[in-house]
């Protein structure tokens, strides 16, 4: 289904692979247009990056935001050091604050009623050996999250969370063996891995006009994962 407004701007950031590529498809199979972000473009790890893209490829009011990217290294709390620790929070909480601190202002200021999508992970909420500064990370996302989407409401402004569980993608594989993602599938009630397009699905109902009341949740989209 496509969105009602013509031809709406979408920013996607991690869109070239897994989650984020099928979003960017979805989106425009649907007559979005959508700018692609990687690390080709900034580096979310270094503040000044984003910055200077900004200055640089002056991005278009977007009526959609998408906060994608993110990085899971695990390791444990006793072996990771401080640096490690922060570089996951920078890039998986503080870069998306700061785009949301840049475009949602603009958004209002050109009479855009926007959605902001933060893609957060089952793991926000549960916990897993290796997993703390990546959990700490998505945590702290979802509570910005239900701020902005207080202190924006009046603004026409939809702010929520989509939080997979296990999705077949490749990060999934790299941080876990094939005996163990057999293992994870059996504590799944439906079975098996999520795809992509199912969490892209997602984003195309509340990222598009379709959705004019809710915001301020986390959603997940996990199998059954979560409530097991």
């Amino acid at each position: 289904m496509s969105d009602h407004i013509d031809n709406p701007t979408a920013i996607v950031t991690g869109g070239s692979k897994g989650i984020g590529l099928a979003i960017t498809n979805l989106l425009r199979e649907n007559n979005w247009n959508v700018r692609s972000l990687s690390s080709h473009d900034f580096d979310l790890r270094n503040p000044n990056d984003f910055s200077e893209w900004v200055k640089v490829s002056d991005p278009p009011v977007p009526n959609l935001i998408v906060c994608n990217a993110g990085i899971n290294n695990p390791k444990s709390i006793k072996e990771q050091s401080e640096t490690e620790f922060q570089e996951i929070n920078q890039t998986n909480f503080l870069s998306n604050m700061a785009l949301i601190k840049h475009f949602v202002p603009r958004m209002i200021q050109n009479n855009v009623e926007g959605k902001v999508i933060f893609i957060s992970s089952a793991f926000a909420s549960r916990s897993k050996f290796g997993r703390s500064a990546y959990s700490a990370s998505k945590a702290a996302m979802e509570s910005f999250i239900r701020s902005c989407a207080i202190e924006y409401a009046n603004d026409g402004i939809l702010f929520n969370s989509i939080a997979p569980g296990f999705i077949e993608t490749n990060l999934t594989r790299k941080n876990n063996t094939s005996e163990e993602i057999n293992e994870i599938s059996k504590r799944i009630p439906l079975q098996r891995l999520g795809t992509p397009d199912e969490v892209a699905t997602l984003v195309m109902y509340l990222g598009g006009s379709q959705n004019s009341y809710i915001t301020g949740q986390t959603i997940n989209i996990d199998g059954g994962f979560s409530i097991t």
